[in-house]
This record gives structure tokens, C-alpha cells and sequence, in this order.
């Protein structure tokens, strides 16, 4: 698994069909981060960003799909998830 060397960015900036590594959770509720963290949104994951509107995005992380609201997403910190395929080809 490689990832980009350019710093993380908030999930919220992400693009539909891309997939990230979550580099950490900025989130302040700690009772929320618990439960993400629970899910498996820790440090190293990888995240398929499946589809994107106003109000957040749809997620799949492991074997999960979710819905995660824009508030969530400006504190989840992800870097661009680059396939070992992809490498061999630049």
C-alpha cells in the first residue's frame, strides 16, 4: 500500500469513486470518534468514497457502507490511496 506524500486533507474534499488512507480523526465529540473508531475509521484504513451530495458522502470501509454527514467528514484527515498497480505504471 503507498499513499501520496502530499499532506492529508479532510475527507469532505475528497472525490467520488477515489479511495484514501485515513491519517487520523479530528473530531472533538469523543464519544462519536469512539464509535467511527469502532467502525474502523483509524489510522491506516482505507476508505471508497461511493457517492457525494450537499449534505455529506457514502462511504464503504471494510465490509461496511455509510453515510456520514459533512460535519463528520471535515474531521476524518485522508491522503490519496495509490494502488501498487499504479505505481508500476508511473
Amino acid at each position: 500500500m503507498e499513499y501520496s506524500h502530499l499532506p492529508a486533507f479532510p475527507l469532505e474534499f475528497g472525490k467520488n469513486g477515489e479511495s484514501y488512507v485515513i491519517e487520523r480523526l479530528t473530531m472533538q465529540d469523543t464519544k462519536v470518534k469512539a464509535h467511527i473508531h469502532d467502525i474502523g475509521f483509524v489510522s491506516g484504513a482505507i476508505i471508497f468514497v461511493e457517492s457525494m451530495n450537499r449534505q455529506g458522502m457514502i462511504v464503504r470501509i471494510n465490509d461496511s457502507k455509510l453515510a456520514l454527514d459533512r460535519d463528520i467528514c471535515n474531521n476524518i484527515y485522508v491522503k490519496e490511496y495509490i494502488k501498487e498497480d499504479d505505481i508500476a505504471e508511473r
